[in-house]
C-alpha cells in the first residue's frame, strides 16, 4: 500500500537525515583523528640511529660532552677571561657543539675528543669555514668526495652541523678501520686522502694533541 507524502514533509524528512549522516561522518572523522593522536603519542620515540649503531645517552655520554665542552671553552678562551671569551660568538654555542660532537661521534664509534681536535684544527669550530680547495665546515668536507657520502653513497648536507658532523665522523671512522685503528696513521689518512702512511706533519700535531688533551680533560 502506497502512501503519499507531501512533498514539503519529504524534503524536511531529506533535509534531517543529510544533517543526521553529516553528524555521524564527522563523529567517525574525530574518532579516527583522535586514535591515531593517542597510538602516536604512545609509541616512544626513536634514538638516533645511523648504520654504526644507536645513541644511549648515559652517564659516560654526558662525562663525554662534558670534556669536550671543558676543551672548546679552553681553546675558545684563549687565555682571556670569561668575560671578554663571551664575546665571541662561539661561546655561547659551545654546549650544541659539544652535546652534537659527541652524538656523532658516538654513532660511528670513534672517539668524541678526536673529532673535537679535527673540528679545532681544520676549522676552529667554525660552521662556514671554508678550505683553500673548497672544503667545508667543521670537519672541513670536500663536496662530492668520498667523505662527503655515507656508506650507500648518499650525500650528506654539508650545509648543516649535523651533516657536517656525520659526514667527518663517518669518515674518521673509514680512516681507523682502513689502518687498524691506528689514531696517528688514521689522521694521516683523514688529512691528506693518501692511505695510512701518507707523508705531513699536520697530522702528527694533531695526534700529539689528541694525546695531550685526552690527559687534561678525559679526568673531567
Amino acid at each position: 500500500m502506497w502512501v503519499r507524502v507531501p512533498e514539503g514533509e519529504m524534503e524536511e524528512h531529506m533535509k534531517r537525515f543529510d544533517e543526521h549522516e553529516a553528524g555521524v561522518w564527522a563523529a567517525v572523522m574525530v574518532a579516527v583523528l583522535l586514535l591515531k593522536c593517542t597510538l602516536a603519542f604512545s609509541e616512544p620515540l626513536p634514538a638516533p640511529e645511523t648504520s654504526a649503531g644507536v645513541v644511549v645517552v648515559d652517564e659516560s655520554f654526558e662525562r663525554d660532552v662534558a670534556a669536550v665542552e671543558a676543551y672548546i671553552r679552553d681553546f675558545v678562551a684563549m687565555g682571556r677571561s670569561e668575560e671578554r671569551a663571551a664575546r665571541d660568538r662561539r661561546w655561547v654555542k659551545i654546549p650544541l657543539y659539544a652535546r652534537l660532537i659527541v652524538e656523532h661521534a658516538r654513532q660511528f664509534g670513534v672517539d668524541p675528543l678526536l673529532v673535537a681536535v679535527i673540528c679545532k684544527r681544520e676549522s676552529s669550530f667554525k660552521v662556514r669555514a671554508k678550505g683553500a680547495r673548497k672544503e667545508r665546515g667543521l670537519m672541513q668536507v670536500m663536496p662530492g668526495g668520498v667523505a662527503s657520502k655515507d656508506d650507500k653513497g648518499r650525500p650528506y648536507d654539508l650545509s648543516t652541523i649535523n651533516g657536517q658532523l656525520s659526514a667527518g665522523a663517518n669518515h674518521l671512522q673509514r680512516c681507523l678501520r682502513l689502518c687498524r685503528g691506528n689514531v696517528r696513521q688514521a689522521l694521516r689518512a683523514y688529512q691528506h686522502s693518501g692511505g695510512c702512511h701518507a707523508q705531513g706533519t699536520g697530522a702528527d700535531r694533531r695526534y700529539r694533541e689528541y694525546k695531550r688533551k685526552v690527559a687534561k680533560f678525559r679526568t673531567l
